[in-house]
């Protein structure tokens, strides 16, 4: 147990054996201040805690307007971005994951996809304007292949 880990646990069994209100007029007993300036420094400590927390989340247009591209890399990172926030692009978790992998990013272990989509720009963002295209393409094949199976479906051709 380290000494952080040793503090707090000392401090909680204090509030436990003696409660928070005989625990701060202790501490400010020591520390020469008034209960109301105590009071005072732990709102601010708890306030600057709160602002660390808040996470500010960017749009993907935002996103993918800061990486400050060429036009017609640009306008393909668009596409995908568009395809991908509609899922027709990496409908699943699993196939951004795939697809990081595949270009040499470990990726970690997101708890969704808009969460690997700023990992997913930057590795977008080194690919060169075909690579990109060849995407976007793809995406564009497989909707239509979609779309033909579901007509088809509905028109009683499948072949189950």
């Amino acid at each position: 147990m380290n000494s952080k880990e040793l503090i707090n646990f000392e401090t909680r069994l204090l509030l436990v054996k003696y409660g928070s209100n005989a625990v701060l007029e202790a501490l400010a007993g020591i520390k020469n201040v008034s209960i109301d300036e105590l009071h005072e420094r732990l709102g601010r400590v708890e306030a600057a805690r709160s602002r660390r927390r808040e996470k500010v989340v960017k749009s993907p247009d935002t996103l993918v307007q800061e990486l400050r591209l060429p036009e017609e890399r640009m306008a393909a990172i668009k596409t995908i971005a568009s395809h991908y926030q509609s899922r027709r692009l990496f409908p699943n978790l699993r196939d951004v994951s795939s697809f990081l992998r595949r270009h040499g990013v470990e990726a970690k272990r997101f708890k969704s996809r808009n969460d690997a989509f700023p990992k997913l720009l930057r590795v977008l963002a080194l690919l060169d304007t075909r690579e990109l295209r060849s995407i976007v393409d793809d995406a564009d094949r497989s909707d239509s292949a979609d779309f033909a199976m579901l007509a088809d479906r509905l028109m009683g051709k499948s072949k189950e």
